[in-house]
């Protein structure tokens, strides 16, 4: 049936509106999962890995976790990426989980994290800055309640306690030790061209400002 002339210009924006109301069909049948996040893209080639990625569902990585969210392409409780061949990743995004381990234990999966890049890879790492912490702890007049939980971790389930800190320093240090150069800091916006919604730019208010709670370095592999 042809359209009547007069309505012609109305065909594209009843399009749009159809087109509309299907994409709000698809979000309402996955409103119980994670938004997606789309970081800027790289024009390295490459596999990469966001590692412990929990609920955030980032676009273009290999999404990595302990717990079964629909967007988890490997599900492990294993942070040595065993999945992955040596030498085979571009990047490591792992974000505020190096905390939840000990200090050797930490340094064991830095060191395997290094084996799986290639060389010249990158290793992205946020920690909780210990530094901030007590800065916040001091100008608060020392209220534990304060830095609780990001010192301690959320303890809402199993994975979510916390067993070490890190100075810029010792993770700088940590780092070297484990092969790692050309250590610098990252923030979200400069790293993937905007905030992710995890903890890597989160801060905490102290007197009328807020104060960066995340320690965030990147790291290369030695070529």
């Amino acid at each position: 049936m042809a359209i009547p002339n007069w309505l012609e210009p109305l065909r594209g924006p009843v399009k749009r509106l159809f087109r509309m109301a299907e994409w709000q069909k698809v979000a309402m049948q996955h409103s119980d999962q994670p938004v997606p996040v789309y970081p800027r893209r790289s024009d390295e080639p490459g596999i990469r890995v966001h590692l412990g990625a929990g609920e955030i569902n980032l676009q273009g990585w290999v999404n990595v976790d302990a717990r079964a969210f629909a967007h988890i392409h490997a599900q492990t409780t294993s942070l040595a990426l065993p999945e992955f061949v040596d030498g085979s990743v571009r990047a490591i995004y792992i974000c505020h989980v190096l905390e939840h381990l000990s200090f050797a234990d930490a340094k064991s999966v830095i060191e395997a994290l290094h084996r799986k890049l290639m060389p010249g890879g990158t290793l992205i790492v946020a920690v909780p800055d210990f530094d901030a912490l007590v800065t916040v702890y001091l100008e608060s007049g020392r209220n534990f309640e304060t830095i609780k939980h990001p010192l301690m971790g959320g303890q809402g389930y199993e994975y979510n306690f916390h067993r070490s800190m890190y100075t810029r320093g010792s993770l700088e240090a940590c780092l070297h030790e484990c092969g790692f150069d050309s250590i610098q800091p990252w923030t979200t916006v400069e790293e993937f061209g905007g905030v992710l919604g995890d903890w890597s730019s989160e801060s905490l208010p102290s007197r009328g400002r807020a104060i960066p709670l995340s320690l965030n370095l990147k790291a290369l592999k030695r070529g």
